[in-house]
């Protein structure tokens, strides 16, 4: 799944004139390099507009949608609901 997105994002970037090098995903992150730092910004908002992402770190800035919690918080509170609807015996 995480694959195919990047696979995706990777071809709207391109479409986009946003050149960009895929390096590397695991289950929550999606890595790129940019070849041109001054396309930043419209990576940004391209990305954040992709129903898939839920916040983008672009050096040690991190951007989500105005209003959303930190992706941390929001695993946090995730995790503590699954255990009282399942608690560890």
């Amino acid at each position: 799944m995480v694959s195919n997105i990047a696979m995706k994002w990777s071809k709207l970037l391109r479409t986009s004139a946003i050149e960009t090098k895929f390096m590397d995903f695991d289950l929550g992150t999606i890595m790129f390099t940019m070849e041109k730092g001054q396309d930043s910004l419209e990576l940004k908002e391209l990305e954040l507009n992709q129903p898939e992402a839920y916040e983008i770190k672009i050096g040690d800035q991190v951007f989500r949608q105005q209003g959303d919690p930190p992706f941390e918080l929001l695993l946090e509170k995730h995790q503590n609901d699954r255990q009282r609807i399942m608690p560890v015996p």
